[in-house]
């Protein structure tokens, strides 16, 4: 007879708790903002630049579609992330598609005071160093936390 203590297995693996399920909701949140941001940036841009040449066309689509495909992309391998991490990504995500959208609006309806274009450059350069200083944060944080 084998009175050896087999190791138990863990059967809560698989469980959500409620603060998964909040971290699920806000992935789903932002991967979804990311995809309006995008789509919604591109149609902006459309409205006002419609007559630029197309290869210029397709150079403001490409810049302006990068911080949201880079987004996506995070929040598709953000699932081992620490949860501190993964929630800076969620928030960065929509502050990015939220305020894009704004601030290509802004061009859009209000009568442009300068170039249109130099809002499409901008807004995606300043969304990449947000992104890098959010990211720079949390892994300052999570380091420290380690710790």
């Amino acid at each position: 007879m084998n009175t050896e203590s087999r190791p138990e297995i863990s059967t809560d693996i698989g469980r959500e708790t409620p603060e998964s399920n909040i971290l699920s909701t806000a992935r789903f949140v932002a991967l979804s903002a990311a995809v309006i941001g995008a789509i919604g940036s591109v149609w902006l841009m459309l409205s006002i630049g419609s007559r630029a040449p197309l290869f210029l066309i397709i150079l403001f689509i490409g810049w302006t579609l990068l911080p949201f495909a880079a987004l996506a992309v995070a929040n598709f391998i953000s699932i081992r992330w620490s949860r501190l991490t993964r929630t800076m990504l969620y928030i960065i995500t929509l502050v990015v598609a939220l305020g894009s959208l704004a601030l290509y609006a802004d061009v859009v309806f209000r009568p442009p005071e300068s170039t249109p274009a130099s809002r499409w450059l901008i807004v995606p350069a300043a969304s990449w160093l947000l992104m890098a200083l959010a990211g720079a944060i949390a892994l300052l944080i999570s380091r420290r936390r380690s710790r």
